[in-house]
């Protein structure tokens, strides 16, 4: 790879992960696979690779991490159904609390992207009620609480929730 010699490397991965099912060097591939389409923002192929991981893979401590990708994956192909079920896994299977805040609050930016400002109201509110120590670790929560209440018409508690970040990130 380190050579230039991109497309031949990644095919011979994709070898790897067909002939050596099972054993760690397939995992490993599978990893590299994965995380190379994402970087490229080739979010279907790297989504192809995750589910794959999340299949051959169920029993991998990290597991959780496999659905954080595919939520983070479905959310750029604009798939807000599926990419909300993958966070929700998340949320439940994440062993640390501040990935389970971060999927939480991406609930909220999922429903916001798609205009549905309620459900993103209502995600962002009930993530901070969860995981409101948590909120001042994602400063963009508060920009993103503040637009679905503007797009919902409570300009009064949009510039509410604005002002508390201005106050909370100034240098944001």
């Amino acid at each position: 790879l380190r050579l230039g010699h991109e497309a031949p490397a990644l095919a011979l991965l994709h070898q790897i992960t067909l002939e050596a099912k099972g054993m760690p060097v397939a995992l490993y591939a599978r990893l590299f696979l994965a995380v190379s389409a994402f970087k490229r923002k080739e979010y279907l192929a790297a989504l192809e690779q995750w589910n794959s991981l999340i299949r051959d893979h169920g029993d991998h401590s990290k597991r959780w991490m496999f659905h954080f990708v595919v939520a983070e994956s479905l959310y750029r192909l604009r798939q807000s159904g599926p990419a909300e079920k993958a966070y929700r896994q998340v949320m439940e299977h994440a062993p640390d609390p501040h990935y389970q805040a971060m999927a939480a609050f991406r609930i909220g930016d999922v429903h916001l992207d798609r205009q549905n400002f309620a459900q993103a109201a209502a995600a962002y509110f009930q993530a901070a009620e969860f995981y409101g120590s948590r909120a001042d670790q994602f400063p963009e929560v508060y920009l993103n609480r503040g637009e679905a209440l503007y797009g919902l018409g409570d300009f009064r508690l949009a510039e509410r929730e604005f002002s508390s970040f201005l106050k909370r990130f100034p240098s944001y």
